[in-house]
């Protein structure tokens, strides 16, 4: 059983670490591939940037 739980846990951590840059998605329809890397935009980097200083005050606390 436990096994069987980390040969799952191999096996999903290689398709994570392929350089691929598509992924498949498994969807209702079918799998589709979807391409994984698309430019952020500004206000996306900004996002990141503020959630990234709330996380570092909220792990001061």
């Amino acid at each position: 059983m436990l096994q069987m739980c980390l040969d799952d846990l191999n096996a999903k951590m290689e398709k994570k670490h392929g350089n691929s840059s598509t992924s498949t998605v498994r969807t209702i329809e079918g799998t589709q591939k979807v391409k994984k890397y698309r430019k952020r935009t500004e206000s996306e980097k900004e996002r990141r940037r503020q959630q990234k200083l709330q996380d570092q005050q909220n792990s001061k606390i």
